[in-house]
């Protein structure tokens, strides 16, 4: 039997490409959105669709419907199809405990998306990297 797959941002066209590529590997795929209609809703790769809270407006809601379709659906696998990574990292260790969750570390996600921690990482890797200042006020703005 294929893993059970939750696909979030189900609203958008890279969420429905993920779903048919998954359910062609045999997998049982699950979409969920904060949008009452969503695109991968009407997909036949897709088993069942979830209407959940935006985490935007309702962060604490967000990740009780999250951690209840991964319980109920027996999720193995959550794999966000957008910027809801960001919000699935803030809970990632409890989400860890039931599933998987395709996604870095919590820690790198957000040390990657930062643009300064970003160019550190990379200098520290020995790459070549632009110089750059992080602009904290008026004092370190260059020049």
């Amino acid at each position: 039997m294929g893993k059970r797959i939750l696909v979030t941002a189900g609203r958008l066209p890279a969420a429905l490409e993920i779903c048919r590529g998954l359910a062609t590997t045999g997998a049982t795929v699950i979409s969920a959105d904060s949008h009452p209609a969503h695109i991968c809703q009407g997909s036949r790769a897709v088993a069942r669709s979830y209407q959940i809270a935006s985490p935007r407006f309702d962060y604490q809601r967000y990740r009780e419907n999250i951690l209840d379709i991964v319980k109920r659906e027996k999720i193995d696998l959550i794999v966000p199809a957008s910027e809801d990574v960001f919000h699935l990292a803030r809970f990632a260790p409890e989400l860890r405990q039931h599933c998987e969750v395709f996604s870095p570390e919590p820690e790198l996600l957000f040390a990657v998306h930062h643009k300064q921690k970003f160019i550190e990482l990379a200098a520290g890797l020995g790459l070549t990297v632009p110089e750059s200042v992080l602009f904290t006020d008026m004092e370190n703005l260059p020049g």
